[in-house]
């Protein structure tokens, strides 16, 4: 017994002691091709894009492609409820399943035109709807900033809830023949239309103060239908 004891005792000695245990230090997890291609194709930061107003944008890539400018298969899915979902709820959980449904394709869409953007510049005609690139999306604009890199448009539809979208950036389009404001009937200050020198046609109803200045302008006022 005293051996057995004896020789635990030595083998215990000769075990090499433990060393204590380090933090490990969080390590960057390798980017894969995938998402390093993913990257590459954002789009980019709203003050490098060239149009502020992603509808606006969209309403681009849709001239676009109308024109066979440029080709895409990416088209914005429509936003369909599940079963399970209650549209009376205001919590934000299917507000964003939605919002992610689209979010990708826009995103896609809008480096899209980031990588085309010298052909906006032979675009005649800029619709308020999107046809080719969505299944059911709705425009609704709040900004025309970045229209001026459309020099050579001679029409625009605009659709627009907003009162207060500024007109003033078409004063600016040197071949802007026509414009459409049916779907901007609540938009309050027109006077930015007294400003584009080459415009010949306004669709909309307007109030009659504007159209009657626009007349005197040589400008037709045309009632939609």
């Amino acid at each position: 017994m005293a051996a057995a004891r004896t020789s635990s005792l030595e083998s215990a000695s000769m075990a090499k002691p433990k060393k204590p245990t380090q933090p490990r230090t969080p390590t960057q997890p390798q980017a894969t091709p995938a998402k390093a291609a993913k990257a590459a194709k954002a789009p980019a930061s709203p003050r490098d894009r060239l149009f502020l107003d992603t509808g606006l944008a969209l309403c681009a890539v849709e001239a676009l492609v109308e024109h066979d400018l440029i080709k895409t298969s990416i088209r914005i899915p429509e936003l369909a409820p599940q079963d399970d979902d209650d549209l009376d709820d205001e919590s934000e959980s299917w507000r964003d399943r939605f919002d992610n449904n689209q979010t990708e394709p826009i995103d896609q869409l809008l480096a899209l035109l980031e990588q085309h953007r010298d052909k906006v510049a032979t675009l005649r005609e800029i619709q308020g709807m999107l046809i080719h690139i969505a299944e059911d999306y709705e425009i609704d604009l709040y900004s025309l900033a970045g229209i001026e890199a459309c020099t050579r448009l001679e029409r625009i539809e605009i659709s627009s809830t907003d009162p207060k979208l500024d007109l003033s950036p078409l004063a600016s389009l040197p071949a802007l023949e026509s414009v459409d404001l049916t779907c901007a009937h609540g938009v309050r200050n027109l006077e930015p239309l007294f400003q584009i020198a080459s415009l010949k046609q306004v669709i909309g109803q307007l109030p009659e103060r504007t159209a009657e200045e626009l007349r005197r302008r040589n400008v037709e006022v045309k009632q939609p239908g």
